[in-house]
């Protein structure tokens, strides 16, 4: 079959208020962070006076970073991402200023204890446990006295996300309303210690009739579970002798179906969300299966020379909170 080359990263321009003015800023089709640029706004004005260094916790686009460089250039800060389009656009928007973007869920562990400010639009779609789970790293990632700003809508789980950081740092306030838009800011305890970060949870599934240990991840599609489609899929694949490559591996879940279909044959795993390939890593690592190659890839890009005699993949078709199918079909065409 000839070879297609197939123009997997394209960014488009979102228009976006920073500092009063209409900027348009470099995104992507499948960065989550487009349904979140009306919580920019509010969060610049509730932090107007707030200590550096910052990190945004979950920075997608790099908007919200870009908007609080044009109000407070003074501060500087860092961008966390955990996916890698978010990764690729929110270097392209924050290429000209003091903000580095950091790969990984929250902050990295060693700057725990090491940021004054976190600012946070709360990713509602990734479910409750994943926003706590956000809101647990800044308690770890905040000096003692320092602040958290988090933003939600009123219709999407803001309420609940207060409550939830009430319980991390023990209270809660809500300081600024603005049209559907709530900020909430909380405190860290001023202490002695960082406060530990709890172990990621495991589960016992069964694929067939032998069961395995999955790792879980609040960030990961289906986490402590297997899913009816991922199911079918792990259950029904061929057996090869050469090469298979899971795209887009989620927990590993089919991974450990391709390893134990085909023992003999040489195992790939990728995917985009960093969180995944962490996990992918554990699952396979509590499942006691070794000589699998996982890594983070956006589209198979780092794999040009390679091929497959099978290739798994379960597609994604939801970007943030909508339904898009874009995503999936480019993975097809890689």
């Amino acid at each position: 079959m000839p070879s297609r080359r197939v123009r997997l990263w394209r960014s488009e321009s979102r228009p976006v208020e920073i500092d009063g003015q209409e900027v348009l800023l470099p995104v992507s089709a499948d960065t989550p962070g487009r349904g979140l640029t009306g919580q920019i706004g509010p969060l610049i004005e509730a932090i107007a006076g707030c200590d550096g260094p910052v990190i945004d916790l979950c920075g997608w686009e790099g908007g919200l970073a870009r908007a609080i460089q044009a109000a407070r250039p003074d501060l500087g800060g860092a961008c966390a991402n955990f996916t890698l389009p978010a990764i690729r656009t929110a270097i392209e928007n924050l290429g000209d200023t003091n903000w580095t973007v950091v790969p990984g869920f929250g902050a990295p562990s060693d700057r725990y204890g090491g940021y004054q400010t976190a600012v946070l639009r709360a990713p509602h779609w990734l479910g409750n446990r994943a926003v706590a789970a956000l809101i647990r790293n800044a308690a770890t990632a905040l000096r003692p006295g320092g602040q958290l700003w988090l933003a939600g809508e009123r219709k999407r789980g803001i309420e609940t996300f207060r409550r939830l950081a009430g319980e991390a740092f023990g209270g809660a306030e809500t300081v600024l309303k603005k049209r559907h838009v709530r900020v909430v800011r909380v405190v860290r305890v001023r202490g002695d210690t960082v406060p530990e970060t709890p172990e990621q949870a495991t589960y016992r599934v069964a694929l067939g009739d032998r069961e395995f240990v999955l790792a879980g991840h609040p960030a990961v599609f289906s986490d402590g579970r297997i899913d009816p489609a991922t199911q079918l899929l792990a259950e029904t694949l061929p057996e090869v002798a050469g090469r298979q490559l899971d795209f887009g591996c989620g927990s590993g879940v089919v991974t450990v179906g391709l390893v134990r279909r085909s023992p003999a044959a040489r195992t790939t795993a990728i995917d985009a969300n960093l969180a995944a390939v962490t996990t992918t890593r554990r699952t396979l690592r509590l499942s006691e299966i070794d000589g699998v190659e996982v890594g983070g890839s956006y589209f198979a890009e780092e794999l040009p020379d390679r091929s497959f005699d099978l290739v798994a993949c379960y597609p994604p078709f939801h970007v943030g909170g909508g339904v898009n199918h874009a995503v999936g079909k480019r993975m097809l065409a890689a």
